[in-house]
């Protein structure tokens, strides 16, 4: 994940820098890569450059070989009779690594959330939630979602979309 922050005042930068490090710090969360612009402009010119850099490829390994696909293809991750499948838009997987495996190589992505034991959901597919399901991809899958997680996924997912 990537903040921009654009502005000359360098006491002010500091102080939102080391807020942002505070709040990652205490909420567990990866910390993100910070940058600062002095102008509107450099901001827009460097963004547009690390987003178009940006797409992530996650090789999914299966019995029959190992797959490339786009971390933004992956809709989510589950466990199902013992089995971790990793669900696309264009097709399923079964995969030979563990869910803790696949917890901690989606950690480094910012859309991915571990909403129950069996289950990490991409942002981008959430189409709606409650206090135990989240509905993704056009509600074609659904996801247990823990109660001690709601609070913490609702402020993840409201954070993101914004």
């Amino acid at each position: 994940m990537h903040i921009f922050i654009c502005g000359d005042d360098v006491n002010s930068n500091t102080r939102v820098i080391e807020d942002l490090k505070t709040y990652f710090d205490r909420t567990g969360f990866q910390s993100p890569r910070i940058e600062v612009f002095h102008t509107g402009r450099e901001l827009l010119e460097n963004a547009r450059q690390l987003y178009a850099a940006g797409e992530v490829k996650i090789p999914l390994e299966t019995r029959q070989g190992v797959f490339s696909v786009s971390a933004q293809e992956i809709i989510l991750v589950e466990t199902q009779n013992r089995k971790v499948i990793a669900r696309t838009v264009s097709e399923d997987f079964e995969l030979l690594h563990s869910m803790d495996y696949w917890l901690r190589r989606l950690r480094a992505t910012d859309c991915f959330f571990q909403t129950h034991r069996s289950y990490i959901i991409n942002m981008e597919y959430v189409d709606s939630f409650d206090h135990s399901l989240v509905w993704l991809c056009n509600n074609r899958y659904t996801a247990y979602l823990t109660r001690r997680k709601y609070q913490l996924f609702k402020e993840t997912y409201l954070s993101y979309i914004q």
